[in-house]
């Protein structure tokens, strides 16, 4: 339910966007603390790379970033490193997955969780859309790629 309201609040402009001054690294090191044991649990490790201070609606970036972490997460092989790049205008988000999965791009659309290549873990196939929701209000765009088991989320402007 609170993802369908969060989708729901991420496809209205009629919010007002707020301007912070938005550390990039720092906003990604606190998530990844957070979820710090689930990593543990699976063995996997986050590799971030380079910094960037963005003025932006920290709310809605951060929604955004921390479900492109989290589908990382989620779907990547186990024992794996899940590599963030901080770059000019934007980041990558990749991370090994056990097959290609056909059709990536897709996976940005409500509801839609992709094929059995992304395994049987469960969601409500809303975290990408509410991503890239928040990502267009804000500038930006989500691309979504996979080719040879490397899923890559990349944020640009």
């Amino acid at each position: 339910v609170n993802d369908i309201l969060e989708f729901s609040n991420s496809e209205t402009d009629s919010n007002k966007l707020s301007k912070d001054e938005v550390n990039i690294k720092s906003e990604i090191d606190a998530h990844i603390k957070s979820i710090d044991m689930n990593l543990k649990s699976r063995g996997l490790s986050v590799k971030v790379t380079g910094e960037a201070v963005k003025t932006l609606d920290r709310k809605l970036w951060n929604q955004a970033i921390n479900n492109l972490i989290d589908n990382a997460v989620i779907y990547c092989s186990d024992k794996s490193t899940i590599d963030i790049n901080i770059a000019g205008n934007g980041l990558t988000v990749s991370n090994k997955v056990d097959n290609d999965i056909s059709d990536a791009e897709r996976l940005k659309e409500p509801f839609v969780k992709g094929d059995s290549a992304r395994g049987e873990n469960s969601g409500s196939g809303l975290g990408l859309a509410i991503a890239n929701n928040n990502l267009n209000r804000l500038g930006y765009k989500l691309s979504i790629s996979c080719e040879n088991k490397t899923f890559v989320a990349k944020v640009s402007k």
